[in-house]
């Protein structure tokens, strides 16, 4: 039979790889030359039907042992229920497509060779491999050619070709070292001769679908290091890579730029180096892009703006080197972008294009050495809900004023301007972001007043302003904040008297007032917040300014006692014996103090 097969093949020259499917035996000729050669497959296609189904119903007549035929019964029933036929390929000469074919439609996926061990041979997969390499030619020995790539391949090859990519994973990830518990499956068996897909599917972390590795997992195995390898380049189905959080070093292969059907790559939390590939600007499939947490330096490619797909881009928090330079305006292409955290580098300005971004919803610059003004085309972002372009000291610093048009972005809750350089005064329209939670414009040189209109937010839980040059005196409306959990005015010029309102706030956990020129007795109903957590600072005011009062804390014993209760406190002095008089829950200077006073 091997000698029939041989001569076949030496006088067939185009022959499609086809499958049976349902007992159904099918090749084509693309272009053979002769009628005898068509003659010949087809009394070759017969004679070795015949055999094969003598040798499977037959109990002595063939060799295999029983394992083999309890394997291939297993793999027919993951891989290809239907199949009970044999499988008869070969190569083309002109066609590249392997085609299946069957009424049943199903498509045979796994190792060829395994499937015929209970057909023909002494039963080994080794062994068989070695025979068909005599009955067809073996996929290596296919000559190239513009009329036969070497893309040609099998199914067998891919596997292959796929699972030499996984064992180069796993030694340049130390997989020896990793942990045995962070997925179902089984430990990764490098030692494979035959990998079938099935084989494959068992590891941990790894997903296969379609005969192909799709998904690779890997996130947290390993706090022992390792680098990430070429190879990974030859999984031409991958659409999830994620290495994150096992410490690898070295650089990002910029041969992850091949990996065309790409959707989500996560690489955060390593220690890798080097710069951020221009290849991965190639992967028009990708969604999600995170490198957050390494040490990547120099700029950004202005290729990632070609990711027309992105939705989710971190490249976040890589100190100490840093990316460095400007923002690429390219960014401002990537229209389904909801997502652009850029924070903790050393970035230096910010693009006007990226009020383009119409779906963004986040965006954080934070902790770079952002210089200019912040672009109004910001302002176009109207699903945005968290703004940080918040600084660190000793970078440079944004410097302009705050836009007033910030005011309409009516989803914001997150609003992070701290720790730059801006002057002017605070819009009055911030009082519109109703939904806002978060306000911090603390380390700036802001001047004027605080509007009263930030009173309006119902939402705001923190409201941090310190360490500006505001004046004036604390809004009573502010008050009405009944969500406000933190209050910080410190290190400002603020004066007159601290309102008796902001003894309504009930969740305020810290008020700190210190260091203004503040003046008078602290409000009495301030013991209406309980335990403020953080404390209650009101240390140093008054007399900074040479004003005549200083602020105090009343003499009164409920006051004293609930201020020796704080956890925290760092109060001012006691206001002087007989200067100011308790008249209902009002403290006023006894001078004007009428009817029953007692002394505070």
């Amino acid at each position: 039979m091997k000698l029939l097969a041989s001569a076949a093949m030496n006088n067939l020259e185009d022959i499609t790889l086809k499958r049976v499917v349902d007992q159904r035996v099918v090749l084509s000729l693309e272009s053979g030359n002769s009628a005898s050669s068509k003659v010949l497959l087809f009394v070759l296609s017969s004679l070795w039907i015949h055999l094969l189904f003598a040798l499977f119903f037959s109990s002595t007549a063939s060799a295999q042992t029983p394992q083999a035929g309890a394997d291939l019964a297993e793999s027919h029933q993951t891989t290809c229920r239907d199949y009970i036929g044999p499988v008869l390929y070969a190569y083309s000469g002109q066609s590249a497509d392997i085609q299946v074919s069957g009424e049943s439609g199903q498509e045979c996926s796994g190792n060829v060779s395994s499937m015929w061990p209970p057909f023909i041979g002494s039963g080994s997969d080794q062994e068989f491999a070695s025979s068909a390499s005599v009955l067809f030619p073996s996929p290596a020995t296919i000559p190239s050619g513009p009329s036969n790539p070497k893309s040609v391949l099998t199914a067998d090859a891919t596997v292959q070709t796929e699972y030499r990519a996984l064992v180069a994973l796993y030694s340049a990830m130390k997989g020896g070292q990793w942990k045995t518990n962070f997925g179902p499956g089984q430990d990764w068996d490098t030692t494979l001769t035959n990998p079938t897909p099935r084989d494959i599917a068992r590891f941990r972390g790894v997903t296969v679908s379609n005969g192909s590795v799709t998904r690779i997992d890997l996130e947290r195995v390993t706090s022992h290091g390792g680098t990430i390898p070429p190879e990974l380049e030859n999984f031409s189905n991958l659409t999830v890579l994620n290495l994150a959080l096992n410490n690898l070093s070295g650089s990002i292969p910029s041969s992850l730029g091949n990996l065309s059907k790409l959707t989500r790559l996560t690489l955060a939390g390593n220690n890798l180096t080097g710069s951020i590939p221009s290849s991965l600007g190639s992967l028009s499939k990708l969604q999600t892009l995170d490198l957050r947490g390494n040490k990547l330096s120099g700029s950004i490619p202005s290729s990632i703006g070609n990711l027309s797909e992105l939705t989710y881009l971190d490249l976040g928090g890589n100190l100490p080197r840093s990316l460095t330079g400007p923002i690429p305006s390219s960014l401002g292409n990537l229209s389904k972008l909801q997502e652009l955290k850029l924070d903790g580098n050393r970035l230096t300005s910010i693009p006007k294009e990226l009020g383009k971004l119409s779906a963004l919803g986040r965006l954080d610059i934070s902790g770079n050495a952002l210089t200019g003004s912040i672009p109004k085309e910001l302002c176009n972002l109207s699903r945005l809900h968290f703004l940080d372009l918040g600084n660190q000291t000793g970078y440079t610093k944004l410097t302009g004023g705050i836009p007033a048009c910030l005011g309409g972005l009516s989803n914001l809750n997150w609003f992070d301007l701290g720790t730059n350089q801006l002057s002017g005064s605070i819009p009055p329209e911030l009082g519109k972001l109703s939904k806002l939670n978060f306000l911090y414009l603390h380390e700036n040189n802001l001047s004027g007043t605080i509007p009263s209109e930030l009173g309006q937010l119902k939402s705001l839980r923190y409201l941090i302003l310190a360490s500006n040059v505001l004046s004036g005196v604390i809004p009573s409306e502010l008050g009405g904040l009944s969500n406000l959990e933190w209050l910080s005015l410190e290190g400002n010029r603020l004066s007159g008297r601290v309102p008796a309102s902001l003894g309504d706030l009930p969740r305020l956990r810290s008020l700190m007032i210190h260091v203004n020129d503040l003046s008078g007795p602290l409000p009495m109903n301030l013991t209406n917040l309980g335990d403020p957590y953080y404390g209650l600072h009101f240390f140093w005011n008054g007399n900074n300014a040479g004003t005549p009062e200083v602020l105090c804390s009343p003499r009164h014993s409920d006051f004293q006692n609930w201020l020796k209760g704080l956890r925290k406190n760092q109060g001012g002095p006691k206001c002087s014996p007989g200067k100011y008089q308790y008249v209902s829950l009002l403290l006023v200077p006894s001078e004007i103090a009428e009817g029953e006073v007692s002394e505070v």
